[in-house]
């Protein structure tokens, strides 16, 4: 009989002891503390060398590992260029979000791109991300821009001409097309017959050019490649008629605040009218101009422009075209003036 208590008294302090045991194991379990856990395989890609133009795209994964809800957010990217997306901004246990990286490359040059995501993970609140590569021009352009300095009225018509080569192999010449600019140049490509990978580019300033600073951009493109090439034009003709300032600096500009410069035309016929060339003033998006005549003297013309800025916000390259019309000559001549506005809170002290 107390063999048998005996017995039944040490069944019972082992099944205490595996009890306490497994109890406590359990009571571990409760207490652990519910985080997430983010993983990230993959921060850093070289994407290598890209045609300049073309967006670059790229993705990265990130997973929750842990055993409560991972939260994430875009912190920060490392300039303008680069824009970053992420598909899901709270994942549970085992879930995953992708993190889409656009970076634009506007200029052929090496470049890194970063991107930091914030998360709640108190181990890992921060993941950045690299991005790394170069990107380069399909056309080369030599020499790289259309410029003569000074060039007289009475020596239009004048043809310029630049050397086109291709730098890739991934298109032929015949996709490359040449946009026209406005009604004073003419603008032709035309390919080399001796080789598939050449051509000339050739501008000609005509008769009609106005006077003044002549800038434009001639613009080379590749419509399946989405590739556009700037070919830099920049004349400073001069004529009979002289024009003084050659070009108009607005400093500390304001909307709302018409500001009034004035521009001295000289060497003018005695019947000479002078007129804002709506065709092209009108188009601007960014200022309005208003003109008003000064009584002349002699074959000189003093005129006012009352210049209203449209956007404040942002600095403006433009230009300000006269139309100046005699008709005992029977003569109608352009002038173009550059303008520059810098907004108020941009201005150069």
């Amino acid at each position: 009989m107390r063999l048998r208590l005996k017995s039944r008294h040490l069944v019972i302090g082992f099944l205490i002891v595996v009890a306490g045991a497994a109890g406590g194991s359990i009571t571990k379990q409760f207490l652990r503390k519910a985080a997430p856990k983010a993983v990230s395989p993959i921060n850093s890609i070289d994407v290598g060398r890209t045609p300049r133009g073309n967006p670059i795209v790229r993705t990265f994964a990130i997973r929750n590992d842990g055993n409560a809800p991972l939260e994430l957010a875009v912190k920060s990217t490392s300039c303008t260029c680069t824009n970053a997306r992420l598909d899901k901004t709270l994942l549970e246990h085992g879930e995953s979000s992708t993190l889409t990286v656009k970076v634009d490359s506007f200029v052929a040059r090496s470049w890194n791109a970063d991107v930091v995501l914030a998360t709640n993970d108190s181990s890992t609140p921060a993941i950045h991300y690299h991005l790394a590569g170069m990107t380069y021009e399909l056309l080369s352009v030599r020499p790289p821009a259309f410029s003569s300095g000074v060039l007289k009225s009475r020596d239009l018509p004048k043809t310029f001409t630049v050397a086109v080569t291709a730098v890739s192999d991934d298109f032929t010449m015949d996709e490359v097309k040449s946009q026209p600019t406005d009604q004073f140049l003419a603008v032709e490509l035309a390919r080399s017959s001796t080789s598939g990978r050449a051509a000339t580019l050739s501008v000609e300033i005509r008769k009609d050019a106005p006077i003044g600073q002549l800038t434009r951009n001639l613009v080379l493109e590749i419509p399946r490649l989405s590739y556009v090439l700037n070919v830099p034009l920049s004349l400073d003709i001069y004529g009979d008629i002289t024009i003084q300032p050659r070009q108009i600096f607005i400093n500390g500009a304001t909307r709302g605040h018409p500001i009034t410069e004035s521009v001295q035309f000289s060497g003018l016929e005695d019947d000479t009218s002078i007129d804002l060339d709506a065709s092209e003033n009108d188009a601007s998006e960014l200022f309005r101009t208003k003109l008003s005549l000064n009584p002349r003297t002699g074959a000189s013309q003093r005129v006012e422009l009352d210049i209203s800025v449209v956007d404040g916000a942002h600095a403006i390259n433009s230009s300000v075209r006269f139309r100046l019309h005699s008709a005992s000559a029977n003569t109608t001549t352009h002038v173009e003036i550059p303008i520059t506005i810098v907004p108020l809170n941009n201005s150069v002290n």
